[in-house]
């Protein structure tokens, strides 16, 4: 059997037993192995094949590291593909044993106001208002890039997706208010529509969180701002205002967090605010 072949059965397997967004996920961190080996048969691979993978995926050309949370995506793709074909015996023993993933990437510090108007004067139009969504809402990127006119509930004010990241261990739909500024945005961002996406590219299709990251980047070039500025860092925005101005429950229950522990990573928390907390207390 070729490894493309092997890598199809695998990611059959995930489509009918994960959701379809895992399967996505490991079809795109899997490419680089099936282009540089897809054609030969299993039965050669050897753990210098899979290293030789390694040594592309994780670097870009210029041999610069990729992102830590890339590389620890690719590692577990190929843990997965590995544990996979040892159930089904395509392979007799593994060929990697356990492989050191780097920890998830961490966000230092949050944009600054001027930061945040220099990327909106940069933006083209809809990718500008998605952008304002994203920060006001607190979502994930995937979250509103998915979201449709069939998952918003507009008499109760909430978009209510089934399919979402923490489904399986939350048990119920992640539900996202629609509070008054964010219904300004929505109605911009629909027009005269009335069914498919709520958000939309500038060409009319559908955004996907890779697309966002992308028109984010091309974006943060064009204001001239520092690469350490991600997409992600809406999230971390909301959930420390909300923090800041509420309290961490708050923040967790509008990012859709299932753990408290799970939201106070995104905090940053000012030494203004840090300086306010200490005060509160009495001697």
């Amino acid at each position: 059997m070729l490894l493309a072949e092997a890598i199809d059965q695998f990611l059959n397997h995930v489509l009918a037993t994960r959701k379809p967004a895992t399967e996505r996920h490991y079809r795109e961190r899997l490419q680089g192995l099936r282009k540089l080996h897809g054609t030969s048969s299993i039965d050669s691979l050897t753990t210098s094949s899979i290293e030789q993978h390694f040594a592309q995926a994780n670097h870009w050309p210029d041999g610069r590291p990729k992102a830590p949370d890339t590389i620890r995506a690719n590692i577990i793709a190929w843990e997965q593909l590995q544990a996979f074909l040892l159930q089904e015996q395509l392979i007799p023993q593994a060929l990697t044993g356990a492989i050191a993933k780097p920890s998830g990437q961490l966000r230092e510090r949050l944009p600054t106001k001027d930061e945040i108007a220099r990327i909106l004067a940069a933006a083209v139009p809809a990718f500008a208002l998605i952008y304002r969504a994203l920060r006001l809402s607190g979502c994930r990127p995937s979250e509103l890039a998915k979201a449709t006119f069939a998952d918003w509930d507009q008499r109760e004010g909430v978009i209510s997706l089934a399919d979402h990241k923490t489904a399986t261990k939350s048990k119920r739909p992640r539900r996202i208010a629609v509070g008054d500024k964010l219904l300004e945005y929505l109605r911009l961002a629909i027009g005269d529509r009335t069914e498919g996406p709520l958000f939309l590219t500038s060409q009319g299709k559908p955004w996907t969180s890779a697309r966002l990251s992308q028109e984010f980047r091309r974006t943060r070039e064009r204001a001239g701002l520092s690469k350490d500025l991600v997409l992600y860092l809406t999230r971390h925005e909301h959930a420390t205002q909300l923090c800041e101005k509420l309290d961490l429950n708050a923040a967790a229950e509008a990012l859709g967090h299932a753990s408290l522990n799970t939201t106070r990573r995104y905090l940053h928390l000012s030494a203004k605010k840090l300086k306010a907390n200490q005060d509160l207390f009495e001697e």
